[in-house]
């Protein structure tokens, strides 16, 4: 069949007498990932891998369903998603699609030629491999359901999926178990789930972390009725009901991408957000990055995460001496020159931390930056004006109790304003030394106070007056007129 690229992929479909005989003489449809993601791939490259590749029907692009049935043994499935691309009125082909194959985007596709018997064959490039939950050879005796597994079964017995070191989710199983909520994991449709590592269930600061997960954590590690992998959630504010959702208490996830522009590694999180709690769940967001994503399953995907969601365990220092995180440039700043605040991060109860991303370090004036920490006086006083000594949260912000706060910078003050206060999540902007930040991820709960992730460095401008105008909501109406003025007259 023609099409760029896939040469090597496709290579061990022709090498294999058996297979490349049925596909010549039958139509099917083939996935094929490109020869730099093949190469890029470390699982096992042989027959198996490539049929969890092949359909047996034939499809073009726009015309694939919701899910697939793969010619791999067991029939496991593969999961169609299909996001617009542009604001065209009118959507016809697939060009007007980011159609995505389980975790690999498609981007060419619509290859056609003729088996032997007539029927069409349609050949489609994706840009990574497609890899099943079951990768390695099993036992002889397994029981046929192992091999298209349901995510309990990944639960129950993780080494059939390579769920080891690392990677091992014993823990979590053991306590579901305890809690007689399997079926949580074995219940049919189609659903994303969240399995917390075994390190993230053994945190030396948290003792009794495993007890405080009870039947409405769990639930609260389930998307029912979405399939989401990694890069089919369209923007990071949209926002999806877990199972923990119902009068009494509701908890919402969130999943974002914060790969850095420089890394070759793919780095996502996921949020929970308790926005009506209880007596046994408090309200704010816990999150937790993803370290293995997008294992498809029978009823779904599963993704491995690296803490519990909706339990409050850590200290505010403990989010951020997360390694590589998102937060570890801020910590490594106070690490290298301000100790103390480390420690009274660590001891100090109801603070309320402002802190930049790793993102808006990038952003900032280099040379600024380097002067500020040059001078530890100066540094002290920007690292204090990211701080607020008392807990403070977005719902008092927009609901216009909150509009300035002292920090423990003296003389210093933060402004907060609300833009979108109407919507699900609304955009929080803040003031401070100057630069207008906008806060990303919102309330953060940790066990002696609240983070607030803002997408700049309070106190070192970073930003030109284009940029001032369009990002702050107070100034929002002096730049719309700006652009209504600086725009072409008909």
């Amino acid at each position: 069949m023609g099409g760029e690229g896939g040469v090597e992929a496709y290579s061990i479909l022709e090498n294999d007498p058996l297979l490349r005989a049925m596909l010549q003489s039958k139509g099917y449809t083939a996935f094929i990932p490109t020869n730099e993601a093949f190469n890029s791939y470390n699982g096992s490259k042989d027959t198996k891998l490539m049929e969890y590749h092949l359909v047996s029907l034939a499809y073009k692009v726009q015309d694939l369903p919701d899910e697939l049935n793969s010619m791999l043994p067991g029939n496991p499935l593969l999961y169609v998603a299909k996001i617009a691309s542009g604001d065209r009125a009118v959507v016809r082909g697939f060009e007007d699609y980011h159609t995505y194959i389980n975790n690999a985007k498609i981007i060419d596709g619509n290859f056609e030629s003729l088996a032997a018997d007539g029927s069409k064959q349609y050949l489609h490039i994706v840009d990574q491999v497609i890899a099943p939950a079951l990768q390695y050879k099993i036992p002889a005796n397994t029981p046929a359901d192992y091999k298209n597994p349901t995510a309990d079964k990944l639960l129950l017995r993780p080494h059939l999926y390579g769920l080891e070191g690392q990677y091992s989710i014993s823990t979590f199983e053991k306590r579901v178990s305890k809690l007689d909520l399997m079926d949580v994991f074995s219940m049919e449709g189609k659903h994303t789930f969240f399995i917390p590592v075994n390190q993230a269930l053994n945190d030396s600061h948290h003792a009794n972390i495993q007890d405080l997960i009870d039947k409405q954590v769990v639930h609260g590690h389930v998307i029912p009725d979405h399939v989401l992998f990694t890069r089919t959630v369209e923007k990071p504010t949209d926002q999806f009901e877990s199972m923990a959702f119902s009068d009494n208490l509701k908890v919402v996830l969130f999943m974002e991408n914060v790969t850095r522009p420089d890394s070759n590694v793919m780095t996502y999180y996921v949020k929970s957000n308790i926005v009506a709690g209880d007596v046994s769940h408090e309200k704010g967001t816990a999150m937790a990055r993803i370290p293995k994503g997008n294992i498809p399953v029978k009823n779904g995907v599963v993704h491995l995460i690296d803490r519990p969601l909706m339990i409050v365990a850590s200290t505010i220092i403990s989010y951020l001496q997360e390694k590589d995180g998102q937060l570890s440039k801020f910590h490594n700043l106070m690490r290298e020159h301000y100790q103390d605040m480390i420690h009274e991060l660590m001891v100090e109860k109801d603070r309320t931390l402002f802190a930049p991303s790793n993102t808006a370090f990038r952003m900032v004036n280099q040379e600024r930056l380097q002067k500020v920490t040059l001078n530890s006086e100066r540094l002290k006083r920007l690292v204090r004006m990211h701080i607020v000594p008392n807990r403070l949260t977005t719902d008092e912000i927009v609901a216009r109790t909150v509009t300035q706060e002292d920090t423990l910078s003296p003389r210093r003050n933060l402004y907060f304003a609300v833009n979108n206060p109407n919507e699900p999540v609304p955009i929080v902007s803040l003031e401070g030394g100057g630069v207008n930040a906008t806060i990303t991820t919102p309330n953060i709960a940790a066990k002696n106070g609240v983070i607030h992730i803002i997408n700049r460095i309070l106190g070192i401008p970073s930003q030109t007056v284009y940029e001032k105008l369009a990002t702050d909501p107070m100034l929002s109406a002096t730049f719309a007129l700006s652009e209504q003025n600086t725009g072409t007259s008909a």
